[in-house]
């Protein structure tokens, strides 16, 4: 590059950058006296210098300009400013009200720019903690790169990766896969060695297995050119790569399940959790949008972008930083149609490790990141083979319910095109969790503890049902008593574990004996809601430790347990009490349930009120018209107007609040005490801290948890909102008995 024609600013510009490399690469950044902030100048004079200096114009051509113009307009500043850490190097695009040519200023309100992010190659960083930026061919991924990460894992991440999931039993069926070599569908007698294929299937029609053709796809070459079946491109680029790394059998959903022969695809669909969890890879096409897309960087792909991923500069070759400013792998920060997919959580969170082919390959596994454009040290023999940053969703390997939560929340906030999918699209999630309680999951939630499975509600805009049909006029598949039936963002719910260690500080208490019913027998059986009969058994000092259980005294806290069927996790969990495990499983289909509930309990008549001023409320209402919102009211009587408790609803676009004289229904469904203190700053109780009829209480505020209810077509009732209501309140309060199906 010594050759470059560069202007005198980009030559100061390169001059100091290698200077700030050799100090971050040494750990001297805190001797470095040269610059660190560039004001280059305008875009319309880097335009001009571009003729002249091949720097400008690579700086000019690495960004799209047309969203800075939007919003700067076509002449705005552009600025460079260096960092400690990888990426090294920024560039500002933008202007500022004041003081726009000020770099240090600029620095100061990054914020408010459009920023790039660089990595630094220079060669003395290969050893840094902070990395080095990698260059790579933009016509291909690098598969010898590949292999060395595979190896690499398979090496050294063989506890959190290579085991995982051997000691969970996981429903298994019998697979077919994509021979890469002979290029058809093959049944193989014995286990063989496989990656998988995520993707998205989009809206365009395209060829799959039925019963018509699966014949002729299993005869050699039944997938070149020519033959019975031509592939679909991002399936077409996924068998290359799988072949150029060395995996002969690739597992592709829409190719490997006969499509039209439901028995055999339920018996699949449930064997899914198996199916990812065993494979040795699976591909990722992270940023293609259908089926027919194809995989960026590879022969039928479309390239991803026109602007140039390379920066050069006299003495360097920057390369842009596909991982952001934070390092966030790009299976995480990536807003594409993938990320966005319901199927694709439960195929991240079972795989053991994930090769994301976008911009660039990136590989996420239980033990590192590591992305194509950043060489790290941990990628290297000698060199300890685990990152710092660990983004890949995973399988609680215990019953770690904080972890299901997050896996809930990420579920909930992605989109689906069946409804008929919402149960079976996070099976795979839920089935191995599912070992380690007693009972099942009933539409997502833990039958062990329903009454806490029960606590949940959303806190941004309004969650929609996944059906897209109102709740009261229509039958559905699926409950409004259960979060999985809902779509929408910031799911916030209260499932810390009742056994969790230190227990948590709101403890739930039953109200309801819940009862389900049996889709084949129409019998009504009880639903496994026992957490709180095992709470009371190890409540009792002289209660004997099961099998398998170790007693802890802890003086002067409580004692905890631990169990030797959870020896592999590192740490070791601790429980307030044992709990029963049930690791048996079966490969027969479990019962199937009704969505309705029979709930026998409490049933009061109550009254909302907008906590704002007539003028807010008719602010709120307006917003309602375009937007969801989650507004909390506060819960009053309906006879004398007394305050009782408080309610987050859950609106949808074009509905209105709730009139102040207008009655309401609510059922009891469980108990709930908490500490006062701990009330008072705890998100989902916060009448605590406001209301003087609490203030006023003993050291704890106990409370009934509560639904407003709403009635269907045909005479059913439905959830529309969770709420609390003040313990002594409801005490005088006229509740009375009732027996509803809760749909």
């Amino acid at each position: 590059m010594s050759g470059l024609q560069a202007c005198r600013d980009c030559l100061v510009l390169s001059g100091s950058l290698l200077l700030w490399e050799v100090a971050v690469a040494q750990g001297t950044t805190r001797q470095y006296q040269g610059q660190v902030d560039f004001f280059l100048g305008t875009s319309a004079e880097l335009d001009a210098r571009s003729s002249n200096c091949a720097s400008c114009l690579s700086i000019q051509g690495c960004q799209s300009h047309a969203d800075i113009e939007e919003k700067h307009g076509k002449v705005y500043g552009v600025s460079v400013h260096f960092r400690i850490k990888q990426p090294l190097f920024y560039i500002a695009r933008g202007n500022l009200d004041t003081m726009s040519s000020d770099p240090s200023q600029r620095r100061a309100q990054l914020i408010d720019l459009r920023l790039e992010m660089l990595l630094s190659t220079n060669p003395m960083l290969s050893k840094s903690a902070t990395g080095r930026g990698r260059p790579y061919d933009m016509e291909g991924y690098n598969s010898s790169l590949v292999r060395r990460w595979i190896e690499r894992c398979d090496k050294h991440h063989q506890s959190t990766c290579v085991e995982r999931l051997k000691s969970i039993p996981l429903f298994k069926a019998k697979l077919s896969f994509i021979d890469v070599e002979e290029l058809c569908i093959v049944t193989p007698d014995e286990p063989v060695r496989y990656g998988a294929l995520s993707y998205v299937w989009g809206e365009d029609v395209f060829p799959t297995a039925k019963t018509a053709n699966i014949t002729l796809l299993k005869i050699p070459g039944a997938f070149l050119k020519g033959g019975f079946m031509e592939l679909p491109a991002t399936i077409h680029d996924a068998v290359r790569l799988c072949a150029n790394i060395g995996i002969r059998y690739l597992w592709v959903d829409s190719l490997c399940i006969v499509q039209d022969d439901m028995d055999s695809k339920m018996q699949q669909i449930k064997a899914m959790s198996s199916v990812y969890a065993n494979a040795y890879l699976t591909f990722v096409a992270l940023t293609s949008e259908a089926a027919n897309s194809g995989v960026p960087r590879m022969s039928q792909g479309k390239p991803s972008s026109k602007a140039s991923p390379f920066l050069r500069l006299p003495c360097q070759l920057l390369v842009n930083a596909s991982q952001g400013a934070h390092g966030l792998a790009p299976v995480v920060h990536a807003r594409t149609a993938w990320t966005k997919r319901a199927w694709t959580l439960q195929e991240t969170v079972l795989s053991k490790r994930l090769l994301c082919l976008g911009p660039v390959a990136s590989w996420a596994c239980a033990g590192a990141d590591w992305v194509e454009d950043l060489e790290l040290p941990s990628e290297f023999d000698g060199q300890p083979a685990f990152t710092e940053e660990k983004t890949k969703y995973s399988i609680p390997q215990w019953p770690d319910m904080s972890q299901y939560s997050s896996l809930a929340t990420a579920y909930a906030a992605r989109r689906m095109t069946l409804s008929a999918d919402t149960v079976n699209a996070f099976e795979g999630v839920m089935a191995p969790i599912g070992q380690h309680l007693p009972g099942q999951f009933l539409f997502g939630v833990p039958e062990f503890m329903f009454d806490i499975g029960l606590l949940w509600q959303y806190r941004r805009r309004g969650a929609k049902p996944r059906s897209g049909v109102d709740w009261a006029e229509a039958k559905h598949d699926y409950p409004s008593w259960s979060w999985i039936s809902h779509h929408g963002i910031h799911l916030q719910n209260l499932w810390s574990a009742d056994y969790a260690y230190p227990r948590p500080d709101l403890y739930i208490s039953p109200l309801v004996r819940w009862k389900k019913q049996n889709r084949d027998t129409g019998d009504w059986e009880d639903i496994e809601n026992s957490y709180h009969l095992v709470r009371q058994r190890y409540e009792k000092p002289d209660t004997a430790t099961p099998e398998n259980w170790t007693r802890h005294t802890n003086e002067p806290e409580p004692p905890y347990y631990q169990s030797s069927l959870f020896n592999h996790v590192d740490p070791q969990p601790k429980f307030s009490y044992p709990i029963p495990t049930q690791c048996e499983h079966s490969n027969e289909s479990p019962a199937s349930f009704h969505p309705h509930l029979l709930f026998e309990g409490s049933l009061a008549r109550v009254r909302f009120q907008f906590p704002g001023t007539a003028e807010e409320r008719d602010s709120r209402n307006e917003k309602l018209l375009e937007d969801g919102s989650v507004p909390e009211l506060e819960i009053v009587e309906a006879v004398n107007g007394a305050w009782v408790g408080r309610i987050r609803l859950n609106l949808q676009p074009g509905s209105k609040l709730p009139e102040d004289d207008e009655e309401q229904e609510v059922i009891a469904i469980s108990g709930g005490r908490i500490a006062m203190t701990a009330a008072r700053e705890h998100s989902f109780t916060t009448e605590a801290k406001e209301r003087d009829e609490i203030n006023s209480a003993d050291a704890s505020y106990e409370f009934v948890n509560v639904l407003w209810i709403g009635r269907t077509n045909d005479n059913k009732v439905y959830r529309k909102a969770l709420g609390r209501i003040w313990l002594e309140a409801w005490q005088k309060m006229n509740a009375e008995k009732v027996s509803l199906l809760l749909t």
